[in-house]
């Protein structure tokens, strides 16, 4: 026998829940938990529109409750002909670099250049930063094209590995194209990381950037 409230029906004869207007929160939490739903998919956290020049990008809001984010790179153009890098940041703004937080990032990174065909590896122990383009800079005008997962994020002490690739160009002839993957991780005893810095030497002019997180 099908159920109805209010002369709508919400369980068929089939026992299938129908007409169901919305569902709160806690009890997606309890099917999530359950298993129900499937899970496994990308949550937008915030998305940075790039429309006017600035020299950095702050992602302050990154809780992660599966302790994955994801990181896109769309289209986005410098000033100038310069670099991209990335620092975690502690809650307070803080960059974790190196002073009281030792050597703390450990990169290495692979790149072909389409141009010439040759592929370049470059290993650098104890950073201060990420250099997303490490290998060769970016020209400026041309866009920035890249995804980096990033693992471990969330908890006391949590250490967070990156991982993804970028493509771009580094040259006027339009042959000159970067495919550059990189790794790093977060070596340092100090804070925990809880935001993402992006910075370069040139402005950012247009483009966007995406943070996710794993649901």
């Amino acid at each position: 026998m099908a159920i109805k409230v209010g002369g709508t029906e919400v369980i068929n004869n089939a026992r299938q829940l129908s007409n169901i207007a919305s569902v709160d929160s806690t009890t997606v939490a309890a099917l999530n938990t359950a298993g129900v739903g499937g899970g496994g998919a990308y949550e937008l956290i915030q998305k940075q529109t790039i429309s006017s020049s600035v020299s950095n990008i702050t992602f302050t809001n990154t809780t992660a409750p599966q302790e994955q984010l994801l990181l896109l790179f769309n289209g986005v153009k410098l000033s100038g002909q310069s670099y991209i890098r990335l620092n975690y940041q502690d809650s307070s703004g803080n960059n974790l670099t190196g002073g009281s937080y030792g050597g703390v990032y450990n990169v290495t990174a692979h790149y072909n250049d389409v141009a010439s065909s040759h592929g370049v590896s470059t290993e650098n122990n104890s950073q201060n930063f990420i250099n997303l383009t490490q290998g060769a800079n970016i020209i400026g005008g041309f866009g920035y094209n890249a995804h980096f997962f990033i693992f471990e994020w969330s908890g006391s002490g949590a250490k967070p590995h990156l991982s993804g690739r970028g493509l771009y160009r580094f040259g006027s002839n339009t042959t000159s194209f970067i495919n550059n993957m990189i790794a790093a991780n977060y070596a340092s005893s100090g804070a925990t990381p809880a935001r993402i810095y992006i910075y370069s030497g040139s402005n950012f002019t247009s483009g966007e950037i995406y943070l996710y997180k794993l649901v």
